[in-house]
């Protein structure tokens, strides 16, 4: 009888520290996620459509970017600080040599864009004529690019709780100072908005980290190591290969789109759209972000596949409240919110509704095999999306702008997905 007692408070005492790591996870996303969105819908009320659409691109330019500058360890730092915390020798060579990784490739990166900038070409990253404007965007990626993988590090440590008041703080900024940069200096005043932020994010984000390494004991070691970095690398190449493709892909489209006659007026809308797809998207990458270092420490136990089902009903379930209450409410949503036009933007709006939904399921889906160590398939998965994406856009933009990236989306997304559950089946994963 004691045994089973024991086996029963055992179990209890996994779930709790998991509720009460979802809990700390998701109010973490609340703060920087809720915050930053009404900062987005403050922001489109200022901008209105043509500028709206020039915002966009330097978004989704910093986006993809990241692609780049992270090479895929803004998933992999979760998995590996998750995995070796309590080796405290190899968390403490882990950690530094994910800096150097970082910040040496987006100083690459970052190179590049400058000499793009003055080439006599017509590709440019940053869609500017401001050097002030530039510097703000280069900085912006800069600082964001290596939060990603501080954020990652913090949640490897299950520190969520510190991610949630960084994310707080953040988000106020967010609102406080790049909203206030937009109303007096448009475009060049939300770059230099998001730079501010994540500079602030960046030195918060930091110092949490050395407090956590203080609290397991961890020296953080700088000298090189190629064991760690094979390592790093072997589980990082396959993720980055899977960003490779649909970060520059989502870039390429929108550029596209931008270079079309009307298309600016169709990438705003998209982009009122594409914010309540990231709504829908918010809780299954929470409690994602939440399952992935508890995935990581759970394999070949019992506990794993309960944990994998329950993250998804939740996010699902989550997920498909939202759809419901979009639709109801869409009308207001679209008019009053963003004082866009409803007759026009409506379609786009639910198309990209329910394209929330395929994302939901393919967003959750791609962490669990993440955190199986079968990151590959998540590459594949990411390529079949990005070549969705790219020929659907080419098609429907010859005939319907407006409709041209909300239906590429949702056909990309359920050409991922069946991937995904394609290869969960093959591999019984």
């Amino acid at each position: 009888m004691s045994f089973i007692s024991n086996s029963i408070k055992e179990q209890f005492k996994k779930r709790k520290y998991f509720f009460e790591s979802l809990f700390w996870g998701t109010l973490a996303g609340i703060l920087s996620q809720g915050l930053n969105f009404i900062a987005n819908i403050l922001i489109a009320r200022i901008l209105g459509k043509q500028l709206l659409g020039e915002y966009t691109l330097f978004i989704s330019a910093n986006a993809g970017l990241h692609t780049f500058g992270v090479i895929g360890l803004n998933v992999i730092a979760t998995v590996l600080v998750a995995k070796y915390l309590h080796d405290k020798g190899k968390i403490g060579r882990l950690i530094p040599a994910i800096y150097i990784i970082v910040c040496s490739a987006s100083l690459i990166v970052s190179f590049v864009g400058i000499i793009l900038q003055y080439l006599p070409v017509e590709f440019k990253i940053w869609e500017t004529s401001s050097i002030l404007t530039l510097i703000a965007a280069i900085i912006w990626f800069l600082t964001s690019a290596l939060d990603l993988v501080q954020i990652a590090i913090l949640l490897g440590f299950k520190a969520f709780k510190d991610v949630a008041k960084v994310s707080l703080l953040k988000g106020i900024i967010s609102i406080a100072i790049t909203y206030t940069l937009v109303a007096k200096h448009g475009v060049q005043g939300g770059v230099l908005g998001n730079s501010i932020s994540f500079i602030l994010s960046l030195i918060c984000n930091y110092y949490f980290i050395r407090k956590n390494c203080q609290k397991y004991t961890i020296t953080l070691t700088w000298k090189l190591s190629n064991s760690v970095y094979s390592e790093i690398f072997k589980l990082s190449i396959p993720i980055f290969s899977a960003a490779i493709f649909v970060a520059p892909a989502q870039w390429y489209a929108n550029y596209i789109i931008y270079n079309t006659q009307g298309g600016e007026n169709a990438l705003s809308i998209f982009a009122i759209a594409y914010q309540w797809l990231v709504l829908i998207q918010f809780f299954p990458t929470q409690i994602s972000r939440v399952a992935l270092p508890w995935l990581t420490s759970m394999q070949e136990t019992r506990d794993y596949k309960n944990t994998e089902k329950l993250g998804l009903y939740f996010s699902l379930g989550i997920a498909t409240v939202i759809v419901i209450l979009s639709l109801i409410f869409s009308h207001f949503i679209i008019e009053d919110l963003y004082h866009f036009e409803y007759i026009t933007s409506h379609v786009v709006f639910k198309i990209i509704l329910f394209t929330g939904l395929l994302s939901t399921i393919n967003l959750y889906l791609g962490q669990t095999i993440i955190a199986h160590g079968e990151t590959w398939i998540r590459t594949i998965a990411d390529a079949a999306i990005a070549i969705t994406l790219i020929i659907t856009v080419h098609i429907i933009n010859q005939h319907e702008v407006i409709y041209a990236l909300p239906i590429s989306y949702f056909f990309s997304f359920l050409m991922g997905t069946i991937v995904l559950c394609i290869f969960k089946y093959k591999l019984k994963i």
